[in-house]
């Protein structure tokens, strides 16, 4: 799936950049920064079932579904991802919190023995 008019990787693209009401910001960064863990952590490819641009908009747009995420990723990276997939841009966290969330689980994995 690609699309044209703007560039970008679409199963990566936040949903505001698929509605041109929104302003954007830097959350769509932070969006697509949670794709990229999806997959860094084993899992697919974001929505990997849809083939055609318009289904992808449709998924986001409509239905509102953020991409799967594995069923074996650790509790505290799943949080971290699903604060990333808040379909309101003005909830996701910043690059800075998502690094303090990030260290946080860290810690708290290292402390139940987990890592």
């Amino acid at each position: 799936i690609t699309k044209r008019n703007n560039g970008g990787s679409p199963r990566y693209m936040a949903p505001e950049l698929f509605d041109c009401k929104t302003k954007i910001t830097e959350k769509v960064d932070i969006w697509a920064l949670a794709c990229i863990f999806i997959e860094t952590f084993g899992g697919g490819l974001p929505y990997e079932s849809i083939t055609t641009l318009a289904d992808l908009t449709r998924e986001l747009l409509v239905h509102r579904r953020a991409p799967i995420l594995p069923q074996h990723l650790l509790e505290p990276l799943k949080c971290v991802i699903r604060g990333c997939h808040n379909f309101d841009h003005r909830l996701r966290p910043s690059s800075k919190q998502v690094f303090d969330q990030l260290r946080e689980g860290k810690r708290r994995l290292r402390q139940e023995g987990l890592l």
